[in-house]
C-alpha cells in the first residue's frame, strides 16, 4: 500500500511539472510573438 501511495504522490509531482513546463514554453512563445510585432511596429515607423 504504501509503494502505491509513493507512486500515486511522484505521478502527481510529474503531473505538475509537466503543467508547469507547457505553461513555460507557451509563455516563451507569447513574448517571442509580441517582440517581433514591437520590433516591426518600431522599423515601419
Amino acid at each position: 500500500m504504501k509503494r502505491r501511495r509513493a507512486y500515486y504522490f511522484t505521478f502527481l509531482i510529474n503531473k505538475k511539472s509537466i503543467i508547469t513546463i507547457k505553461t513555460i514554453f507557451i509563455i516563451r512563445d507569447y513574448v517571442l510573438a509580441f517582440l517581433i510585432l514591437s520590433n516591426s511596429i518600431y522599423i515601419a515607423k
